[in-house]
């Protein structure tokens, strides 16, 4: 679960699925479908919405996973 600020400034929970494809790149899922990975690389974690893992598509460079994470969200309602 991860929390983020919502639309209306407001604290969201969300449950996510997870996981492990490698050492250090994970497959996030909502409700069954993939909406992304995110990829540890050195002191920060990687955000990609490609359709498979590794970062060809880019979203974003993270301090923490769960930055990483709610970016696929935010990415997924632009």
């Amino acid at each position: 679960m991860i929390r983020m600020i919502g639309a209306d400034d407001t604290i969201v929970s969300v449950v996510l699925d997870v996981s492990r494809l490698r050492a250090e790149t994970d497959e996030i899922r909502l409700g069954g479908s993939v909406i992304g990975y995110v990829t540890r690389a050195e002191h920060c974690f990687i955000a990609s919405t490609s359709p498979r893992p590794g970062p060809t598509r880019t979203t974003g460079t993270f301090d923490l996973w769960d930055q990483a994470a709610a970016e696929l969200l935010l990415q997924r309602h632009d």
